[in-house]
């Protein structure tokens, strides 16, 4: 559980925004996320550090097996 709280605060996503997040939408290797439906509808691109970047991708090879 501590792996996504710290994703979400390394990030500044909002809870409901990463929720809808698909793996298309991050871009690990230039430290991006794209957020397509953020508050009012709007989307934008926020920036990870590279421990972020880690922990998402242990998330993606856990949700894979």
């Amino acid at each position: 559980m501590a792996r996504y709280r710290a994703t979400l605060y390394r990030s500044g996503v909002r809870l409901g925004e990463a929720l809808s997040l698909y793996p298309k939408d991050l871009d690990l290797a230039n430290g991006a996320v794209r957020v397509l439906r953020g508050k009012g509808g709007r989307s934008r691109i926020v920036g990870t550090d590279p421990g972020a970047g880690g922990l998402v991708e242990a998330w993606v090879a856990a949700r894979s097996v």
